[in-house]
């Protein structure tokens, strides 16, 4: 099928391949939410999915899932997918809305994602270049910063914001991480900011 927004493929009933046969987890189910872009084709289907040298599971399909864009809508804009892969046990949703913030300055490369989720807030900020500070807007706002800016000065960023405590800022290969008036800074290649109030 075709789509321009965000969509949701589900697997469920997935096959432990630690026993032999393969037992069926019932309670198992993994959710690929796919952030949208114009022009999405999905393909889902089955397709061979050996995983044993010694062919024990020779005649095995795997489900699958595939995803086409043209080069025309990323004009203005580098080819990115993004995905939130999220595995749970049972019919709980651990994961609410996925969306993406588009960056206001810096790397117009630049992605930052927003994961809501029960009590709390994700965002993973990714950028293409390294010294080149990069500016988010979160319209919406979040708990505890309001609507407010998260800039990246590095390549990736992670900031959790949990109901009724400060904001945990993780920064990965970069200079700065910054929300609302949390900021962390690092010299090392991964630095953390987690202090509660």
């Amino acid at each position: 099928g075709k789509t321009d927004g965000t969509f949701v493929a589900t697997w469920s009933a997935m096959k432990d391949w630690r026993s032999l046969p393969p037992a069926i987890d019932n309670d198992a189910v993994t959710r690929v939410r796919i952030l949208g872009t114009p022009g999405t084709a999905v393909f889902a289907g089955k397709a061979f999915g050996q995983r044993y040298i010694d062919k024990r599971d020779l005649e095995e399909r795997v489900k699958l899932l595939c995803i086409r864009r043209k080069a025309e809508a990323f004009q203005e804009v580098p080819d990115a997918f993004v995905a939130v892969i999220d595995t749970v046990r049972g019919k709980i949703d651990k994961i609410k809305q996925v969306r993406q913030l588009q960056a206001v300055s810096g790397d117009r490369a630049g992605i930052a994602v927003r994961i809501d989720r029960p009590g709390g807030v994700d965002y993973v900020v990714s950028t293409t270049q390294d010294n080149v500070e990069t500016t988010f807007i979160d319209r919406d706002g979040a708990i505890g910063i309001g609507k407010g800016t998260l800039t990246l000065v590095g390549r990736l960023g992670v900031i959790r914001i949990d109901r009724g405590k400060e904001p945990s800022l993780v920064l990965l290969n970069g200079k700065r991480l910054a929300v609302g008036n949390r900021n962390v800074t690092a010299g090392n290649p991964v630095a953390r900011d987690d202090r509660r109030s």
